[in-house]
């Protein structure tokens, strides 16, 4: 199965981050001593609790009753001892255990050790494994801490079942960061702009010494709609297969880009990478974009964001989100002051946008998976009541059951009904969250407000909300 995969497999040792040069694993296969491993089986000891700071399925496996499966950071397990937060028959569904019986006897016969595909266990006792890994830089990696032995025909499905796991998972793709004099298609996925608001919008970023480039959607009325679902699609494919266009700015939000994804050709667009920004009813082209291409989008401000009035931060930090620099930090501002509701500190891939576009997506081919992720989300112009229902199908959903952190953005126009509610914004957040431990913050710079944030869907960050001044932290760049 591994040589199917052109997997190259390497050692890592106990407490480092599993980094083979400038190079991260696609996926890790960690072998069990029963002692690396807490009483609940939840749970890898300090040694190896770094895993949790890699966005990459960890597949880890020990001797006993003990089955423990750590994909994308999120540890789920099998066995007598787990009865604290889950039950076997939630564990039961998730794919990675897929077929195989679950409770007491999981792993049967401990005698009868099942050699992993060839090529496979040598490379991983060898020296010139390293070596091996670093001279075929295209090819997927496996990391191994030790000799990995699973018994039964559980252990043998419960391995292919990860490797299934990971040849689905879409390689990411990062676009070329924006340079001085950048050409920027603009593109209009769903409504139409005004021509005042664009040309007032335009001048701010020619002004930067960027050249913006109209779109043929920015010229088109159908309606409330910048022409039909097909002239919106074929807009912004040609945009993305033109090599004379660099990125691509969204004009605007409203409805209507849904009867647009279905017609975007995503191989092409992940074989012309390009800066693709926007929010709002653009939470649903960022979203199916990073998921079907692999290529990370942006969650920031769009043409309409400067049509009234131009604000430093949002250009600010949009050109230094794009920048190609390592370790950009996102702040809120005096203006837009961000609240810590849950403290504490979360790695993982962003994913989400507005809570409306995101809640349609579930059930569905394109709902997002949130395991391990900072998930954020922002809406407008919706009932209180609303909001909490919106929040508990999310939760209903088990979208949040395995996300490392929450972010809340500016949640604008949020009206009560004439017998109040009885909560606001941060209250229902809180309520609706009681019972899980991982960060929260709310009142993000980013969404509808006048305060517009540009952050990366898909890619890895750091929530930091040790403090009373809450960041996003982007470790690696976005942007290549």
């Amino acid at each position: 199965m591994l040589d199917a995969l052109g997997a190259a497999p390497f050692v890592i040792q106990p407490g480092e981050l599993p980094s083979i040069g400038d190079r991260m694993p696609d996926a890790i296969v960690l072998s069990g001593n029963p002692a690396l491993i807490r009483d609940t089986g939840t749970e890898f000891l300090s040694d190896y609790e770094i895993l949790h700071e890699v966005d990459v399925p960890v597949l880890g496996i020990c001797f006993g009753h003990q089955v423990i499966g750590l994909l994308h950071g999120a540890a789920v397990s099998t066995g007598p001892e787990d009865r604290e937060s889950r039950s076997l028959e939630i564990l039961a569904e998730h794919p990675l255990f897929d077929g195989l019986a679950t409770g007491a006897g999981f792993v049967e016969d401990h005698t009868e050790e099942i050699s992993l595909p060839s090529g496979f266990t040598c490379l991983a006792r060898s020296s010139h494994c390293e070596n091996e890994a670093m001279a075929h830089p295209d090819r997927p990696l496996f990391g191994v801490q030790c000799h990995p032995e699973i018994s039964g025909e559980n252990g043998r499905r419960l391995f292919a079942n990860f490797l299934d796991i990971v040849a689905s998972r879409t390689p990411q793709l990062r676009p070329p960061r924006l340079r001085q004099g950048a050409r920027i298609g603009v593109v209009n996925p769903a409504y139409w702009l005004e021509d005042e608001r664009r040309q007032r919008a335009t001048s701010v970023f020619e002004n930067l010494g960027y050249k913006l480039v109209p779109g043929r959607s920015t010229q088109l009325r159908q309606d409330l709609f910048a022409g039909s679902p097909e002239a919106r699609a074929e807009d912004i494919m040609t945009m993305f297969e033109d090599p004379s266009i660099d990125a691509m700015l969204c004009a605007r939000g409203g409805y209507g880009g849904n009867r647009v994804l279905p017609l975007l050709d995503y191989d092409a667009i992940r074989a012309n990478p390009k800066i693709f920004i926007g929010y709002s009813d653009t939470t649903g082209a960022l979203a199916s974009i990073a998921q079907r291409s692999g290529l990370v989008t942006f969650h920031g401000p769009m043409l309409t964001t400067f049509g009234e009035q131009t604000i430093d931060y949002n250009l600010e930090v949009l050109q230094q989100v794009l920048s190609g620099d390592p370790g950009v930090r996102i702040a809120s501002t005096a203006a837009c002051p961000a609240r810590v509701l849950k403290p504490g500190i979360a790695r993982g891939p962003l994913w989400g946008g507005n809570l409306t576009l995101v809640n349609a997506r579930l059930g569905t081919p394109e709902q997002i998976d949130t395991r391990g992720a900072i998930l954020f989300l922002e809406d407008i112009d919706e009932k209180l009541y609303a909001f909490d229902r919106m929040l508990w199908h999310l939760r209903a959903s088990g979208s949040l059951d395995n996300i490392a952190g929450l972010v809340l953005g500016e949640m604008l126009e949020m009206s009560d009904t004439a017998v109040p509610f009885g909560k606001d914004i941060d209250a229902i957040v809180l309520d609706v969250c009681s019972d899980f431990e991982f960060p929260i913050v709310s009142n993000f710079p980013c969404g509808h407000g006048d305060y517009q944030a540009t952050l990366p869907v898909s890619h890895e960050v750091v929530l930091d909300a040790t403090a009373a001044d809450p960041f996003i932290l982007i470790p690696e760049s976005p942007v290549s």
